[in-house]
């Protein structure tokens, strides 16, 4: 409801259909699989400590793991809204209302406990990205991305 245009719309879009395209999710559950079998390996079953273990390495392992992911995902929602002609900087906007919205509600969690990257830094990566790739792109207007848009932001 934050949103003020499709581009940026788009750019959430390409960053959540990633997500499904790349199967973040079963990689994470396959990952998180591999720890159990390892502590059932280390300590000869799995009681109540190497359960307490297992969950304190799968947290702080899961967390770096999920933010690479994220990151993964936002490079693929750059190249998403390029290859839709749209204009990736719609992807920065979308991320300074995160940055926003995280400030107004003063949530301030550790980087190193976060899920996602901060929002500084995937501006900044998606930054590099947009300029890196769009010397040879040049952003189309879409009116009917534009009117649909528009349409969705009414029944909000």
């Amino acid at each position: 409801d934050r949103m003020t245009s499709y581009p940026q719309l788009v750019g959430l879009l390409g960053h959540e259909i990633a997500h499904v395209e790349k199967r973040h999710s079963l990689k994470a559950m396959v990952k998180s699989m591999g720890g159990l079998v390892m502590i059932q390996l280390l300590f000869g079953g799995f009681d109540i400590f190497s359960g307490f273990v297992l969950d304190q390495l799968r947290s702080f392992e899961s967390l770096a793991y999920s933010r690479s992911l994220e990151q993964e995902a936002d490079q693929e929602a750059v190249d998403f809204c390029i290859k839709a002609r749209v204009n990736p900087l719609g992807i920065l906007g979308l991320f300074e209302i995160l940055q926003k919205v995280e400030s107004d509600q003063s949530l301030s969690v550790p980087g190193f406990m976060r899920t996602h990257p901060l929002n500084e830094d995937r501006i900044a990566h998606a930054s590099q990205l947009i300029e890196i790739k769009s010397d040879a792109f040049t952003p189309e207007y879409h009116p009917a991305m534009d009117s649909l848009f528009c349409e969705l932001k009414e029944l909000y």
